[in-house]
C-alpha cells in the first residue's frame, strides 16, 4: 500500500453503489459510509461544502494529517 490516495467524492460512491446496486437507496450509502467512518475504515473530509471519503490504509496510526491537493485532491498522509 502506499500513502498516497485521493478522498473521493460521496455522491461518486453513491453513484458507483446505485449503479452496482440498483435497489440500494441514498441513506443506505450515506448510513453505511457514517458507520464505516466510526469504526474506522474510511477517512471523510468535508470541504467547499463536499464530502469526500477514502479508504484508511494505515491501522496502526489511524490518528494523522494529510497535505491535500487543492487542485488535483491527491493526498499524501504525514
Amino acid at each position: 500500500l502506499t500513502n498516497q490516495a485521493h478522498y473521493t467524492d460521496v455522491v461518486t460512491v453513491d453513484a458507483y453503489m446505485r449503479t452496482e446496486f440498483p435497489g440500494m437507496s441514498h441513506n443506505t450509502v450515506y448510513r453505511n459510509l457514517k458507520e464505516f467512518e466510526e469504526v474506522g475504515i474510511v477517512e471523510q473530509n468535508t470541504e467547499q461544502e463536499r464530502t469526500r471519503v477514502k479508504y484508511q490504509c494505515d491501522f496502526h496510526h489511524q490518528h494523522h494529517h494529510h497535505f491535500i491537493c487543492q487542485n488535483c485532491g491527491k493526498v499524501i498522509e504525514l
